[in-house]
């Protein structure tokens, strides 16, 4: 059953779930464009101040620009429910893991003046649709409009802040939104014509996954996983992703709670290294959060918090302060997730996707288990899962802090005794290094 099949399904178990919280969430959701627009009005008066030049650039972090997508749009269908408008997203599956340094709230409220001016453009029945598309190190985003179109006398005028119509929507707020976003080195541009519409695109540079993210779900062999969520539709995701993963032969046990209490019962007399437990933050109706419990039951080595409250302060901080990683509750749907076998032929670690990807695949097609990681944080989470004798090949520049060949001084302390430095710079450039078995090419050694 595919996974949109599968969701479809389950929808009115969903709606069951959440009508509850309904009459909040929509109150909630408005308190939020209110404050939006307050804020907006405040940020926009103070460009106006400057001559549309510039503004104080706040701290930039990095975001996953997908899930940030999703909360704008969901906003947008409430505050636009009166109007004749539809909005619609058209995501890569590779999108839901693209970080982008930029700042949360600018990044949102850029994004905000750009379909408010799409929607004030349209006449009749609007569409507008946000795509997302990842090609190499950069993200696509375009928002495309069926509105009224903007001529090419007016465009530039537009672009600079210096014209606002009815038609148009707030020229302020679009130059608004080219000043952020050249400021955090992406590039937008857009494409029009009177009476089909206006397409605006944004390049925007990948950046570094945030510390906090986990990336990839990886489960050894035999492990048990426990999934603590009161939201019984993220049970069947998980179970949905775990079918189209597992095989029998992985020996792969998964264990359902709704009640916190129930997880301590059985979490008593069930103690041991070969658990990943999977704990939602919110628990509705309980005195304590996921973080209190991973904390509490002192499992955070194993533990990974999936939550929707991943962009809050506190949560990065609580989650920080225990080394504890998160996967948003969306991003279940697309994290990649992986079988650890302990005795693979080669472990390679470079930050080039495409290289990594390209090593996995080609060792698939001659019959090689090759486990791959992008950095070394992800490496360090499974570093003792492995036989010390399986090679590893690294590179040596990993976009990080140290370079390969210094973390491949700690993987030999660990134990590790065949490990190549995997390089395409000359073997001069290095000194003697007694912890490397031999420095090689980018070649694939199968």
């Amino acid at each position: 059953m595919s996974m949109l099949v599968f969701l479809n399904f389950d929808v009115r178990k969903i709606a069951k779930i959440r009508s509850a919280h309904l009459f909040f969430n929509i109150n909630h959701a408005n308190s939020l464009i209110i404050k939006e627009l307050n804020s907006e009005l405040g940020l926009l008066i103070q460009y106006k101040k400057s001559g549309y030049h510039t503004i104080k650039n706040e701290p930039t972090s990095s975001e996953l620009i997908a899930l940030m997508l999703d909360s704008v749009i969901s906003e947008k269908r409430i505050q636009f429910s009166n109007k004749d408008v539809t909005f619609m997203k058209e995501f890569q599956d590779e999108t839901y893991g693209f970080f982008s340094s930029i700042n949360q709230s600018e990044f949102k409220r850029a994004i905000s003046n750009l379909i408010n001016n799409a929607v004030e453009a349209t006449v009749g029945k609007g569409l507008i649709i946000v795509k997302l598309i990842k090609k190499l190190d950069n993200l696509k985003l375009s928002i495309i409009d069926n509105g009224c179109g903007i001529s090419s006398q007016i465009l530039p005028k537009i672009m600079k802040g210096q014209i606002k119509t009815a038609k148009h929507g707030t020229g302020l707020g679009l130059s608004y939104a080219i000043n952020r976003f050249e400021a955090w080195e992406c590039n937008l541009e857009i494409k029009s014509e009177i009476e089909k519409g206006a397409i605006v695109e944004i390049t925007m540079p990948q950046a570094k996954p945030a510390d906090w993210f986990m990336p990839t779900l990886r489960i050894k062999q035999g492990s048990v996983i426990i999934v603590l969520d009161d939201d019984e539709s993220i049970h069947g995701v998980w179970d949905q992703r775990f079918i189209q993963t597992f095989s029998l032969d992985d020996k792969i046990e998964i264990k359902h709670f709704i009640n916190p209490f129930e997880f301590f019962e059985w979490h008593k007399i069930n103690i041991n290294s070969n658990i990943i437990y999977l704990i939602d933050y919110e628990l509705l109706g309980y005195d304590m959060n996921g973080i209190d419990i991973i904390e509490k039951l002192d499992i955070s080595n194993n533990s990974v918090l999936v939550t929707s409250h991943f962009e809050e302060k506190k949560v990065r901080e609580r989650s920080g302060n225990l080394n504890l990683k998160a996967i948003p509750k969306k991003y279940s749907l697309y994290i990649p997730i992986e079988v650890i076998y302990t005795n693979p032929d080669i472990i390679f670690i470079d930050d080039n996707l495409i290289l990594t990807n390209t090593w996995k695949m080609k060792g698939k097609s001659v019959g090689k288990k090759i486990v791959t990681f992008n950095s070394i944080n992800d490496f360090v989470q499974v570093i003792d899962m492995y036989d010390r004798l399986v090679p590893i090949y690294i590179d040596s520049d990993l976009n990080d802090k140290i370079t390969g060949e210094v973390f491949a001084k700690t993987i030999y302390e660990r134990g590790y005794k065949n490990i190549y430095l995997s390089t395409g710079y000359d073997r001069s450039r290095f000194d003697k290094m007694p912890w490397i078995t031999k420095i090689v090419g980018k070649d694939m050694p199968f």
